[in-house]
């Protein structure tokens, strides 16, 4: 499983160069940092979107931090 975080990780990030800021994409990448419990890089990328888009489930997702 951690072999295809990696991958999807890789992935995600060439996207994410193609199309900067792109909400879905940084959604797909707090998901794989989910999955490999990494909190706080999830925390990082899902911080901006809440300001941006006022996400209620995003937002508490972070108040629980």
């Amino acid at each position: 499983i951690q072999s295809r975080n990696n991958e999807a990780s890789k992935i995600l990030e060439v996207a994410l160069s193609q199309a900067p800021g792109d909400v879905n994409i940084l959604k797909a990448m707090a998901y794989v940092r989910y999955k490999d419990a990494k909190y706080e890089e999830l925390i990082d990328i899902l911080a901006p979107i809440t300001k941006e888009k006022n996400s209620y489930a995003l937002n508490i997702l972070l108040k629980m931090q």
